[in-house]
């Protein structure tokens, strides 16, 4: 058998140079591409990563509308319902007073806390819970998307269908798509009482963004039930159900609310002509992001905007 001496001596390893040279330029684009990448860590080809990596920015129409809400005043609190690894709460955190984020998976929760770090300093006040809300104390299974971790989802008590949890993703083998962890949640009114009756200064304005994949609704429900009157906030979630109820959710509130749609108006060209699209980008043309009334005729896929 060589010793360590002989196997040193007799080491070497060859590579195609063609394979370095197409290595080091797809390096050098990388460079290049994400020069304007947020200072986070994300998962690689992962479907959120993309965006933070190309320019900085998560899901920006979200990010928009609660700077804005921000900026008018809603600054006093930011609850993160499905933090993830933090990118919302990183990219538009900074100028809330105080910042509650909720991460039952502990794997991508580790991330957040460095992401956090990261953006907020070592000695930072953002509170950060490993776990979730919903109708009760117990453990339950999380399932995770493989290509996804920011559409990972409890099945047990989802207000999703099957059909819903498997198609938000694009799954199509669902035996090989995911993986399972056991995470903690808590029960919301508890949880939420608590927080809004000795964290949060009665009066106060703020936002809360809840991407939880169908646990939404008990979220929304023990805020109606714990929310004091005198207090406003703009709750920011994502809903796949083309079932949803607007009045239904709306009514959860002893008071007047008002529920959105955020609506994308793309720049777009007669016959989807790239080219005519590329003058129109260079004349100045823009997109825009808008809010529109929602009533039970529309069907309210997507972002939605609830004002309490």
């Amino acid at each position: 058998m060589k010793n360590g001496i002989n196997i040193a001596e007799n080491f070497n390893y060859s590579y195609s140079d063609l394979e370095f040279l197409r290595i080091r330029k797809y390096c050098d684009q990388f460079e290049s591409i994400t020069k304007n990448a947020a200072n986070l860590f994300v998962k690689g080809r992962d479907i959120i990563s993309k965006n933070p990596l190309v320019f900085g920015r998560h899901e920006v129409a979200t990010e928009e509308l609660i700077k804005w809400y921000r900026g008018n005043g809603y600054n006093k609190f930011l609850l993160d319902f499905g933090a993830n690894i933090g990118l919302t709460t990183c990219l538009v955190g900074k100028e809330f007073d105080k910042i509650f984020c909720f991460e039952p998976n502990l794997q991508v929760f580790r991330i957040l806390q460095t992401n956090v770090e990261i953006t907020f300093g070592l000695s930072h006040g953002v509170t950060l819970n490993n776990f979730g809300l919903g109708d009760s104390d117990k453990q339950l299974e999380l399932t995770i998307p493989k290509t996804n971790y920011g559409g990972a989802f409890l099945r047990e008590g989802n207000t999703y269908s099957n059909k819903i949890l498997i198609e938000k993703d694009g799954i199509r083998v669902p035996s090989k798509a995911y993986n399972y962890v056991k995470v903690e949640i808590k029960n919301s009114r508890t949880h939420l009482g608590e927080i809004f009756s000795t964290k949060i200064p009665v009066g106060s304005r703020g936002v809360i963004k809840i991407d939880v994949e169908g646990y939404e609704p008990y979220i929304i429900k023990a805020i109606a039930a714990t929310i004091p009157p005198e207090n406003s906030v703009a709750i920011i979630f994502e809903n796949h159900d083309p079932n949803l109820n607007p009045d239904k959710l709306k009514k959860y509130f002893n008071r007047e609310t008002n529920l959105y749609l955020i609506k994308h108006y793309p720049v777009r060209s007669l016959f989807k002509d790239k080219n005519l699209r590329k003058i129109k980008s260079l004349l100045g043309a823009k997109g825009h992001y808008k809010l529109i009334n929602l009533d039970n005729n529309e069907v309210p896929l997507g972002q939605l905007l609830l004002v309490v």
